[in-house]
C-alpha cells in the first residue's frame, strides 16, 4: 500500500513539471518567413480545390479532427461552399499562427 503512495506522489510530481497547454500566438509578420511560406502554399493549394470541387484535395487538407466532426456532410459541405466561391482569387486579410505545446 506504501509503494502505491509513493508511486502515486512521484506521478504526481512529474506531471506537474510538465508544461501542458503551454501556447503561442504569432500574427502576419511575425511568422516566421518559412512558415508564411508554408502556409500560403497551403491556402493556394486549398481555394484552387474548393473552386474547382476536388473533395479529395480539400479532405487531405482538413485535419482529422474536423473530418471526424464533419462527418457523412463532409462531401456536401465543401460542395455548397464550391458552388458559392466563383472569385478566381482571394486576399488574405491576416495570418494567425496558433501553436500549443505538452512537453515535460
Amino acid at each position: 500500500m506504501k509503494y502505491k503512495k509513493v508511486v502515486l506522489v512521484l506521478i504526481i510530481l512529474i506531471l506537474q513539471s510538465c508544461n501542458v497547454g503551454t501556447t503561442g500566438s504569432w500574427k502576419n509578420e511575425n511568422i516566421e518567413k518559412e512558415k508564411r511560406e508554408e502556409i500560403s502554399h497551403l491556402n493556394d493549394k486549398l481555394f484552387k480545390a474548393v473552386q474547382s470541387n476536388n473533395i479529395t484535395d480539400v479532405k487531405s487538407l482538413m485535419s482529422d479532427k474536423l473530418l471526424k466532426q464533419a462527418g457523412s456532410e463532409a462531401d456536401k459541405i465543401i460542395t455548397d461552399i464550391s458552388n458559392f466561391v466563383k472569385a478566381d482569387n482571394y486576399k488574405i486579410l491576416d495570418e494567425i499562427q496558433l501553436k500549443e505545446e505538452i512537453s515535460c
